[in-house]
């Protein structure tokens, strides 16, 4: 299962990621969870156009988005297994962001179907002192 924000600019959608996963140790997983078992969520971060509306027809219609970014995004959180990190971005958010904010750390070119090869970078975790 997947969730899909949209964010008004890069650095919140960072910082959002990085107060969730700040926040996951406190999430009450009673009944979710097989007890012992470990939890990981992966979240990947893009920017770029997308399409924002009604979809489907008059028996089922849903708000939502569809494009390419969403593609990406869905990608890049699948891809945090891979790298073995937690928050996963691409060079279209790193460009964006305001380097006293976060650093970015790259980790190589990433393919996506029917998209050039583009920087993938992951982002460091907040300390339990940091917002």
């Amino acid at each position: 299962d997947a969730i899909v924000a949209l964010f008004p600019d890069c650095n919140g959608a960072v910082q959002a990621a990085q107060a969730m996963m700040k926040a996951l140790p406190g999430v009450n997983t009673d009944g979710l969870i097989v007890k012992g078992d470990r939890y990981r969520i992966g979240i990947g971060v893009h920017f770029g156009e997308l399409v924002l509306g009604y979809l489907g027809s008059e028996e089922k219609i849903a708000y939502t988005v569809v494009g390419e970014t969403i593609g990406i995004a869905e990608d890049l959180e699948s891809a945090t297994k891979d790298y073995g990190v937690d928050i996963l971005i691409s060079d279209a958010v790193q460009s964006r962001l305001k380097k006293s904010i976060v650093t970015a750390l790259p980790l190589g070119l990433r393919e996506h179907e029917g998209h050039d090869a583009f920087s993938v970078y992951s982002i460091p975790l907040l300390e339990s002192g940091e917002p």
